[in-house]
């Protein structure tokens, strides 16, 4: 396809989605941590967040290093194998939300709104002053997406109020396409790519784009969409399984067929990429592979003891 478009499309979607799913986990996070209290929230962490992260990071890991001949990245052996200091692929948006989860235990004992807004204003100088880097996989990236988390939680009243009035609703929608479309526009349409270099652009970036999902869901939610709500359920397993089967596909198309077509491989891209792993998911516990997601009961006897 067109590499301008590509480029394009990808630095949209880059500017807000990982963001965004480090907001979203913040929301749900004063809830959470009031129903289980700070210990039983980690250890809930660890059996949903975690564990999920060393198996796929080892199943996904030991399959791309089978087929390195074939896949775009050449992983190895011992990459696959420091995955406890060394995140590799998608999974170290896991491997920080848990250690982002590990600090927040801690620091939201307060459960006010001067408390949450402090560290959110320390977040953010975090943000913009960075940590000292061992590894941009394992410490920079906790002072880059703990200022989302820790929106989420401060907007976590707000967004859970009662549904507010259609015309509002509305109105904020319009309110956050604009803004974000506009945003976009500043940061890619303008010459020399206005703000491209400034990272408090980049923030209000990822900021807008989290408010234009937000508003969108609002209106969304008026409407009964059982599909939406189930993959949202699975939205952990298709997380997890997504690279593996959209690769796939991607490598029996292109490398075995030679089909290079781009329509062709977005379609069977996105059905594989989403349609595979909810198989999985549904047939997991039937088949006896429930451990592929959450930790097995012996397990859990052990580490309790």
């Amino acid at each position: 396809m067109d590499r301008e478009w590509h480029e394009l499309i990808e630095s949209v979607i880059y500017s807000f989605h990982m963001p965004l799913f480090f907001f979203l986990s913040g929301a749900l996070f004063p809830g959470s941590l009031a129903r289980r209290g700070g210990r039983k929230l980690i250890e809930n962490k660890f059996e949903v967040v975690f564990y999920p992260y060393i198996i796929w990071s080892l199943v996904q890991g030991l399959i791309e290093v089978a087929l390195a001949d074939f896949t775009n990245g050449a992983a190895t052996l011992g990459q696959v194998l420091s995955l406890l200091w060394l995140p590799r692929a998608q999974f170290w948006f896991l491997y920080t939300l848990f250690f982002i989860y590990l600090a927040s235990a801690a620091l939201y004992r307060r459960n006010d709104i001067y408390w949450s807004t402090a560290i959110l204003a320390l977040a953010v100088i975090l943000y913009f002053s960075g940590l000292p880097s061992i590894n941009y996989h394992t410490i920079n990236l906790f002072g880059r997406s703990f200022v989302f988390f820790a929106l989420g939680v401060s907007a976590s009243s707000l967004l859970f109020r009662g549904d507010a009035a259609q015309y509002r609703a509305l109105l904020i929608f319009l309110l956050a396409a604009l803004v974000f479309v506009g945003s976009q526009y500043l940061f890619h349409g303008l010459p020399d790519n206005l703000g491209n270099g400034g990272e408090q652009f980049r923030l209000l970036l990822a900021f807008s784009g989290i408010a234009f999902v937000m508003a969108s869901c609002r209106l969304l939610a008026r409407f009964e969409m059982r599909w939406l709500a189930f993959l949202g359920r699975h939205s952990m397993e298709i997380y997890l399984v997504h690279t593996i089967c959209s690769g796939g596909i991607r490598i029996v198309l292109q490398k075995l067929f030679g089909i290079t077509d781009v329509s062709l491989h977005l379609a069977l891209g996105m059905l594989f990429g989403v349609g595979v792993p909810l198989l999985v998911a549904v047939l997991a516990p039937k088949l006896g592979l429930k451990w592929l997601f959450v930790p097995p009961r012996k397990l859990l006897f052990w580490a309790a003891r």
